[in-house]
């Protein structure tokens, strides 16, 4: 709340005065946000995690993403039979991409709901309805 100093915290934890400038410094944002929340402005149980935020998480999720792409790029070089593309490996490296991406999708769209819907059946665009129809005639002859 700016009731000490840098050099008056620095002496209480028993740390150096630039320590405890560079933490200030790097983590600005976390600490007015701590603040606005113990002045009853923000919610206290969120301020400072960059969790809560849409677009960190989405930046977390962006980054695996990368990595993976990473990792399987130097999959297609291995030349060994079990580590190289076709692997249990690059089979669960393109598990975990589909993930991220219906991670991403959630994150933007919001989560799906699986189990019966009460609404509008049509607003579900990933369902398929198969419908088979066959007149009385030919279902008799097959039997």
């Amino acid at each position: 709340m700016g009731e000490w100093t840098n050099a008056e915290l620095a002496r209480q934890i028993g740390v150096p005065t630039t320590d405890v400038a560079a933490f200030a410094a790097e983590h600005a944002d976390e600490i007015s946000e701590v603040r606005a929340a113990l002045a009853g402005q923000l919610a206290i149980e969120t301020a400072g995690l960059w969790i809560t935020k849409k677009q960190f998480r989405l930046a977390e999720i962006q980054a695996d993403f990368e990595d993976t792409e990473e990792t399987i790029a130097q999959l297609r070089h291995e030349t060994a039979a079990n580590l190289g593309v076709g692997s249990r490996r690059h089979y669960n490296l393109n598990r975990m991409r589909l993930a991220l991406l219906r991670a991403a999708a959630e994150e933007i769209s919001g989560p799906r709901r699986p189990g019966p819907r009460t609404g509008d059946e049509d607003a579900d665009s990933n369902v398929v309805h198969y419908v088979i129809e066959a007149d009385d005639f030919s279902v008799d002859r097959l039997s």
